[in-house]
Parts: C-alpha cells; sequence; structure tokens
C-alpha cells in the first residue's frame, strides 16, 4: 500500500480567507428567482362557432423570435416573444440580477437617414422634434419623415409602446379547420381527370351573377374549404362555397364527398349548407365541370338558385379534360392541358436540405429536389 498522498488539481476553485471561503470562479445556478418580472397571456382561443386555436408552441422557452427586416439597415433586428414578456438573454447566460440599460439613451432623440426618408425616435421617452406632431392619441415615440410629410410609427400611451401598425406573421395556427376531399378521378375507362389547378392556394373562386342584384355575389373553392380574407368576412370557416347579400353572409354547402361522375361530366357537390328559405332541406351547391381545352384561364357561371336551396354552376376548362401524361425525365414534367413545361432542376442542391424542428432544434431534417441527400 503506498504512502504517496493524492494530488491535488493543479485549477484552484476556492480559498479560506479567516472562516470565509471564497470562490475563485464564481459558479452560477440558473433559477427564475433573478429573473425580472414578466407577463403572460393565454396563448388560446375559441372563436364561437366550435373552432379553437392555440399558439403555445410559438412561445419558445429559453429565447426569443428574431426577425430580421427584408430592406433597410443591416445591423438592425427586432425581438418576439409569443402570449408572453421577452426573455432577457443575458440573464439566462449569466444568473446575475438585471438591469435595463436602455435608460442611459433616454431624455434625446435619435435621427436615422434612410433616403429618402428620416427616421427619428426617442428611448424610453417621447422625441422632442416639431417635425412629429404630438396629437392627441398620446405621446409620440418614432415617427417617418418624407420631404413636410410625416408618419408616426409608435406612440407612448403611460408605460406601453403601442404601434400605429400593428405587424402580422402568417403561420398555419390561426387557421380555421379546413375540409379538404380529393381533387382527382378516374372514370374505369383508363381516363383521368385532376383539379388540382383550380384550388387556389390564397384566396377564392368569386362569382358575380349575370342578372339581380348588384351587391350579391358568391364564393366559391374548389376541392377544399374557402379561405377567409382580409376586412368584412362572414362566411362560416366549414363553407366551400358562400353566398354575400348585402352584409349577410349565407353558407351554400360544406365538403362532403369528392369528384362523381354523370352524364359524361365531372361533378362536385357541397352539402348541408344553411337551411333553404322555404323547406327544411339544407342547401346545396352543385358544379360541373366540362372539358373545353381553349378555356385555360375561366371562372364558374352560375345558372340557376332553385328557391335559393339548390345552386347550380357550370365551368368550362381545359383542367376538366382527360390527362395525357407528359414527362419528361430529369424532373422535368409538361401540363397536358395547358403546355406548361415544369423544370424543378434548379430546386436540385449538391448537399441537400437541412431542415431543424422550431419545438426541437436538436432535430432535424434532411431532404433534397430530384437528387439524393448527403448524409
Amino acid at each position: 500500500m503506498s504512502d504517496q498522498q493524492p494530488s491535488c488539481s493543479p485549477v484552484t476553485t476556492a480559498r479560506l480567507l479567516g472562516k470565509r471561503l471564497l470562490l475563485e470562479r464564481p459558479q452560477t445556478a440558473p433559477t427564475y428567482l433573478v429573473c425580472p418580472p414578466f407577463k403572460t397571456t393565454s396563448c388560446s382561443y375559441n372563436d364561437g362557432h366550435g373552432n379553437s386555436y392555440d399558439l403555445s408552441s410559438l412561445a419558445l422557452h429559453n429565447t426569443n423570435w428574431v426577425v430580421l427586416p427584408q430592406t433597410g439597415s443591416k445591423d438592425q433586428r427586432y425581438y418576439i416573444k409569443v402570449c408572453k414578456s421577452l426573455v432577457p438573454q443575458s440573464v439566462l447566460a449569466s444568473a446575475q440580477p438585471c438591469f435595463c440599460p436602455l435608460q442611459k439613451l433616454s431624455g434625446k432623440d435619435y435621427k436615422v437617414k434612410s433616403t429618402p426618408y428620416e427616421y427619428h425616435f426617442a428611448v424610453c421617452g417621447p422625441v422632442n422634434t416639431s417635425v412629429c406632431p404630438q396629437g392627441d392619441k398620446g405621446t409620440v415615440a418614432s415617427c417617418q419623415v418624407e420631404g413636410t410629410s410625416h408618419r408616426i410609427a409608435a406612440r407612448l400611451l403611460g408605460k406601453r409602446l403601442l404601434l400605429e401598425r400593428p405587424q402580422t406573421a402568417p403561420t398555419y395556427l390561426v387557421c380555421p379547420p379546413f375540409k379538404t376531399t380529393s381533387c382527382s378521378y378516374n372514370d374505369g375507362h383508363g381516363n383521368s381527370y385532376d383539379l388540382s389547378s383550380l384550388a387556389l392556394h390564397n384566396t377564392n373562386w368569386v362569382v358575380l351573377p349575370q342578372t339581380g342584384s348588384k351587391d350579391q355575389r358568391y364564393y366559391i373553392k374548389v376541392c377544399k374549404s374557402l379561405v377567409p380574407q382580409s376586412g368584412l368576412w362572414g362566411c362560416p370557416s366549414s363553407a366551400a362555397a358562400c353566398q354575400k347579400k348585402g352584409d349577410k353572409y349565407v353558407s351554400l354547402g360544406e365538403v362532403k364527398e369528392g369528384l362523381q361522375w354523370e352524364s359524361d361530366v365531372l361533378v362536385l357537390k357541397y352539402t348541408d349548407g344553411a337551411s333553404c328559405p322555404a323547406s327544411d332541406q339544407k342547401r346545396t351547391t352543385i358544379i360541373r365541370f366540362k372539358c373545353d381545352r381553349e378555356k385555360v384561364d375561366s371562372k364558374p357561371t352560375l345558372i340557376t338558385a332553385l328557391e335559393d336551396c339548390i345552386y347550380n354552376f357550370v365551368w368550362f376548362t381545359a383542367a376538366a379534360c382527360p390527362l395525357n401524361t407528359t414527362e419528361h425525365g430529369d424532373c422535368r414534367v409538361t401540363n397536358p392541358a395547358t403546355g406548361h413545361l415544369f423544370d424543378l432542376n434548379a430546386l436540385t442542391q449538391s448537399k441537400g436540405y437541412t431542415v431543424y424542428d422550431n419545438e426541437d432544434l436538436r432535430k432535424m431534417y434532411r431532404l433534397n429536389v430530384c437528387g439524393p441527400v448527403e448524409m
């Protein structure tokens, strides 16, 4: 058995000074107790029509969303938090009590020039420049000036900063639930049909009646529910066809089944709409798609509205013609209805694409377009 004493680590972490223990390298212990007070609000919402929304997955836990401006100064960025106050990154890193360093910048105006504009703003207070009138809405904290005109960007209301132009962030999480059905059909005799080209992505087909009230219109979607539009919009979220008459919106049917083949034409039916005015039935929309290879850019037409209960539309379109598959290989294909050639070769990357999971950054996905994935 050896009498040799174990050697000490060459790194000193603490020393004794009398009865006090002094840490050579101050240790940190992350804890919420040293974090500044923060505010939260509910990230869920119910619209009263049976649709629930939840943005909790966008409320990052230990970090903030960082937004870079598409134009302007490259050293400018915005930090955004969803449903709660921003997370101070310096506090998380050091676990030290924090303070607001921006207070040192208050008490003066700042001006930034970017032709043809001038931007005036103040930190933790109002601007003093006369080019931005204070008005009666509050205290101007930031404004944009072009020549003799100005545009207020933000105001101070007490200790709150109010943006004059609310920012938007498109996300599927706030979209209402929608119904879809297959937009393709095979007639059993070797002919295939596909109406996907008529299923608009961010908007709806608008049909004006050929006769009758001028303030009346119809909104139609192909193979899926209507897309909610900005402004005054009252069509039910589940409707695939809707009538607007004045300020009143009425569902003309929902997606229940896919394409059908009737009397040598493709037929799409939307059922279970609002109640019919003269019966206990529900309103129904029937759209008949007729092949016309000359109608590449066409719209549906309202034919009849039987007792404001059954609405018949006809649509002459090249999309309703049988498909003739035209594949060229090499990641290229031609739309047989329009003759347009789609070439996806420009999307092929030698190393492929890497996509990270928004909720768990440890997860990533590798993919490529018309090419192998390098592992």
